[in-house]
């Protein structure tokens, strides 16, 4: 893993990691559901995403679908990567593999006694939230398209005009850090040198966008130009999926 996804004291710590699977579940009003640790566990009390350990031999998207069903008596037929990040507790060294969830089965309940929410994903209410949990919550009020504006010199900032896909006009015209990027090297070192917000596959990266997408520490937009072929590259293990599921959204230049 990269600086950019790493968490403070990350790099003096030498223990292994705990691989962990964790989803950003939304209904169908966008909320996303938030639970709280039960007693007996680590941080109990503090809020999370939900998820949980990933088994030898175990796919990421297999443990998450495990762990909601166990957790929370939710059924998913299908997760989507969004972001790779590290952190470092007391008790363990995690790598969080977030992933999220657009449709689901059954009413969420508390099989091991905690409690949990719907939150506006925009706006997380609950507290204390687990402190891996914090980084994300900029990312999850990111819109879902970017128009590139301005360029300027490295490091990478760019004027974004930010919009809705479903909105007719512009939400923000604001200064964002982002970093275009067609290959794999480009996003790892983009990566290591930067806090970013985004990050922006450039056209000639659509080839490798699904793979890109298991590793990234910040949200991966698509070039407009991309979107049937990056579409297409899921089609088999997703029907019918869509931009904003499979990625952050869309960017075009203006």
């Amino acid at each position: 893993m990269t600086a950019q996804g790493a968490d403070s004291g990350l790099q003096t710590d030498t223990r292994p990691f705990t691989e962990v699977a964790v989803g950003l579940v939304f209904d169908a009003q966008g909320r996303v559901l938030m639970g709280q640790r039960p007693a007996g566990k680590a941080y109990a009390g503090w809020w999370e995403f939900p998820g949980g350990k990933i088994e030898a031999r175990e796919t990421v998207d297999a443990a998450l679908a495990r762990e909601l069903e166990e957790e929370l008596g939710i059924r998913i037929a299908a997760s989507f990567p969004w972001v790779l990040r590290e952190h470092s507790y007391e008790h363990a060294r995690v790598r969080l593999h977030f992933r999220r969830v657009f449709k689901f089965s059954g009413q969420p309940e508390g099989r091991e006694g905690q409690a949990f929410a719907w939150c506006n994903a925009r706006a997380i209410e609950v507290e204390p939230l687990l402190p891996a949990a914090l980084p994300l919550l900029p990312w999850l009020a990111l819109p879902r398209t970017l128009v590139l504006e301005e360029f300027r010199s490295n490091p990478a900032v760019r004027v974004l005009k930010a919009c809705d896909l479903d909105s007719e006009g512009p939400l923000s015209s604001e200064t964002r850090l982002v970093v275009r990027c067609s290959s794999a090297e480009d996003v790892s070192r983009a990566q290591a040198a930067h806090q970013v917000d985004a990050i922006l596959l450039e056209p000639d990266a659509g080839c490798l966008a699904s793979s890109l997408l298991e590793r990234v520490s910040a949200p991966a937009y698509i070039h407009e130009s991309q979107v049937a072929r990056f579409l297409a590259s899921f089609a088999q293990t997703s029907p019918l999926p869509e931009v904003h599921q499979l990625a952050q959204g869309v960017w075009r230049e203006a």
